[in-house]
């Protein structure tokens, strides 16, 4: 069995979350996996060998609620034009270790790597950025040469993974496309080891705050400080906002590698929707309070698999949701019934049997 080199975006930690599942999928058949990728080397632990470096911008970020879509395409543009170099180098490294197969999701720039050094390439992913950055052509039209620059490396893919959970958007650029379903990370603490390792009282209710490992500068959280009966956990990047009230709120680590155990064993996650976390989401049942970003073009189809879903959950609109009205909003969800998990199966084992049949 041939090495294989994977690449996954370093926008939020979702890239890099979902694929943990795959990758410790290979890990467990014995596959060599080198990561390529800025997001934290938690995620893979001693599943992978670990390069940081950013292929990609995805999205760039002040804050957990802010886009910074300008920003972003010069960002794009400066790294399109300074690629080659970087490209090179990843070419020798893939002949260097004798890769059989480049796997992304989705720094297009994988498949130039693959093309270049002759080697097949798979995509594992819901949604491509080419159709992301579609949203703004209107008011952004620089980004259509970006648009089409990113349409024509997918097209050198040999196959595209479509995750079908959340709800994927149409794949025209593909050679060849098909449908799996979506990854999610399997449970590998208990309830009672999420309370033991963050103090958690037995008889409490606990929220989970996850907005993709941003800061949330401004987001007034005063009536969560005054809820006695539960307590948040919340990201290392977030805790300077909560760290007057420690008995309301439990600091999780960066990079924390078992986040998937938090989704699962909290009576609620409260947050911004992301592809991973509604995936983590609907595949352990957990309720969620979310709310959506009108810059964020992924934000409906989120939504819609949220509204499709067996899992409880409650929208709360952008003004709303900053002005920290949670409060009944928590009660309400955290009162309704704890419904069924995902009925599909994981398609992190399925995903893991595509790798492994093209190296």
């Amino acid at each position: 069995m041939h090495p294989i080199v994977y690449y996954i975006s370093s926008h939020g930690f979702g890239h890099a979350a979902r694929q943990q599942a795959v990758i410790q999928q290979l890990a467990r058949r014995g596959v060599a996996v080198h990561v390529r990728t800025a997001a934290p080397q938690q995620f893979f632990q001693e599943a992978a060998s670990y390069h940081a470096q950013r292929y990609d911008v995805g999205m760039l970020q002040a804050d957990a609620l802010s886009y910074d879509v300008a920003g972003s395409l010069r960002w794009l543009e400066t790294f399109m034009q300074e690629q080659d170099a970087l490209i090179a180098q990843e070419v020798a490294f893939v002949r260097e270790i004798g890769a059989g197969l480049i796997v992304s999701d989705m720094p297009p720039l994988a498949m130039e790597v693959a093309s270049a050094a002759d080697v097949p390439c798979l995509a594992i992913t819901h949604f491509t950025w080419d159709w992301v950055y579609g949203h703004y052509v209107d008011q952004y039209p620089q980004a259509v040469p970006l648009i089409e620059a990113i349409r024509a490396s997918y097209a050198k893919t040999t196959l595209a993974l479509q995750l079908q959970m959340p709800i994927p958007h149409a794949f025209d650029m593909f050679p060849r496309v098909e449908a799996i379903p979506g990854l999610y990370n399997p449970v590998t603490k208990s309830r009672a080891d999420i309370q033991a390792e963050f103090n958690l009282a037995p008889d409490m209710r606990v929220g989970l705050i996850s907005m993709g490992g941003h800061a949330w500068s401004n987001l007034d959280l005063r009536a969560l400080k005054a809820m006695h009966d539960w307590v948040f956990l919340v990201n290392d990047a977030a805790w300077e906002s909560v760290s007057d009230a420690p008995q309301r709120f439990r600091r999780v680590p960066p990079g924390y590698a078992a986040y998937q155990n938090l989704i699962a064993h909290s009576d609620v996650l409260v947050g911004k929707v992301g592809g991973s976390t509604v995936a983590e989401v609907v595949g352990h049942g957990t309720p969620m309070i979310y709310t959506t970003h009108p810059l964020w073009r992924e934000s409906s189809l989120l939504r819609e698999t949220l509204e499709r879903s067996a899992v409880a959950s409650q929208y709360l609109p952008l003004e709303n949701f900053q002005r920290g009205e949670w409060v009944e909003a928590l009660n309400a969800v955290y009162e309704m019934p704890r419904r069924q998990a995902y009925s599909q199966p994981n398609g992190a084992a399925i995903a893991a049997e595509k790798v492994m049949a093209m190296c």
